[in-house]
């Protein structure tokens, strides 16, 4: 069978003229010349060397094959229309799906709202929240396997943009039964002699937990952690001690461990990270709902 390679106006006026069965009002509709609409069916008659109407003096009748074209042509009409409002609605970010990074230390309930919102502003996108490895603090950013991630700087990723969200203080995480829990307020150089927990993971983001800025010098690692929860085990059964955010500290206050605030120490952040290149309209309305709906919140 031979290709025909039919003009989408001639479709559309044919169409016209089968649901009016009238060129003077299908001529109305479309805005054009009665002459320029029998023009056209005329031309859509001999291109599919078919006869699509029946005309006589007073009436227009539909053919067999009319009767199909014109089926097929309104579900073209329908097709096409839906085509060009999903590709708009793509083009906005509306659709489709969002890998959400979710590093190490970071609680959902502290990141939820912003989530949440999104999710209600963009219902047919599907957001994955994806939890990251301890080892990897970029929240999945580093390897590409997410799209935007909550994250706890700094971390040694290349190529991320990161924007603060959410400030809150690191406290000191120690046993129980430890003898600086006897004091309100520490400082840093309480804990240098200390043993650390320590953990193989960026360098970077683990310096930054382990304070070698304000201590000059690495800390002394009394054992190694792989999580949040080795984290506690270790101060618990080992003896160490370390820097958590003050909302994990609120998260298993009364576990066999203590917490106290660390005056001269910086705080830390959650910030919402991403590529600047990607041109993914969700990525971009993700970050804005995340600036709009965390940004800056305090926790002290």
């Amino acid at each position: 069978m031979q290709d025909v390679d039919l003009d989408p106006r001639l479709l559309r006026t044919f169409l016209a003229v089968a649901e009016t069965l009238h060129f003077g009002r299908a001529a109305d509709r479309l805005h054009l010349a009665q002459a320029s609409v029998s023009g056209h069916v005329k031309r859509l008659e001999a291109t599919l060397d078919v006869a699509l109407l029946a005309r006589t003096s007073r009436t227009v009748a539909l053919t067999p094959a009319g009767v199909v074209l014109a089926e097929h042509a309104r579900r073209l009409e329908q097709a096409t229309v839906a085509a060009v409002r999903e590709t708009r609605r793509a083009d906005r970010g509306e659709t489709g799906s969002l890998a959400v990074g979710l590093a190490a230390a970071i609680p959902i309930d502290l990141v939820r709202p912003a989530v949440d919102t999104f999710r209600a502003a963009r219902p047919e996108v599907v957001v994955e929240l994806r939890e990251a490895a301890w080892t990897d603090p970029s929240g999945g950013l580093a390897d590409g396997a997410v799209d935007v991630a909550f994250l706890r700087p700094p971390v040694d990723a290349a190529g991320v943009a990161l924007e603060p969200l959410i400030s809150e203080d690191r406290m000191a995480i120690l046993p129980a039964a430890h003898p600086l829990t006897a004091r309100e307020v520490l400082s840093i150089e309480d804990l240098v002699d200390e043993p650390w927990a320590g953990s193989d993971t960026d360098p970077v983001w683990r310096a930054f937990w382990t304070a070698e800025a304000e201590r000059g010098a690495p800390a002394r690692y009394a054992t190694m952690i792989s999580s949040l929860d080795g984290l506690f085990d270790a101060v618990r059964h080992a003896g160490a001690v370390g820097l958590v955010p003050a909302s994990a500290a609120e998260r298993v206050a009364g576990t066999g461990v203590a917490f106290r605030p660390v005056a001269d120490i910086a705080p830390t952040t959650v910030d919402v990270g991403w590529h600047p290149a990607s041109e993914d309209p969700r990525v971009r309305a993700f970050v804005a709902v995340a600036r709009r709906v965390l940004r800056v919140a305090p926790l002290a």
